[in-house]
């Protein structure tokens, strides 16, 4: 049986978060070149906010670098970004956001879809 969560676990995640969002992308893009690598990586990504733009969920770090948020190509995994838009506001700036990369292959650009908000006090699952 799994112990509960304390705040300094919360703190570990939180430390790995990845502040730089080019830096992981950078990353992420190198992996994919690889035959045998996980085409779908997951990081933690710490994010300076997450908002609605037009029709599309972004997260933004603190030099601006931004990504989008989808479910699309995903159909494995239950639908998480609309669940984004029923969090208390709070939840929307300066967390960690575990997500999933996947590179959409018709516009060549890396998404994300969310699977967790870690705060310092608790953490938002988003999907199973």
């Amino acid at each position: 049986m799994p112990r509960p969560l304390e705040p300094k676990d919360l703190a570990t995640i939180r430390k790995w978060g990845q502040p730089d969002f080019a830096a992981v992308v950078k990353e992420v893009k190198s992996h994919l070149k690889g035959p045998l690598s996980d085409k779908m990586p997951i990081h933690a990504l710490n994010f300076k906010r997450l908002a609605r733009l037009g029709d599309a969920f972004i997260a933004e770090d603190a030099r601006g670098e931004r990504l989008v948020m989808t479910d699309v190509g995903m159909s494995e995994e239950p639908p998480s970004v609309h669940l984004l838009s029923l969090l208390p506001k709070d939840s929307f700036e300066g967390h960690t956001l575990i997500a999933r990369f996947r590179h959409d292959l018709d516009t060549r650009k890396l998404q994300i879809k969310p699977l967790s908000i870690v705060t310092a006090a608790y953490v938002i699952r988003l999907t199973l």
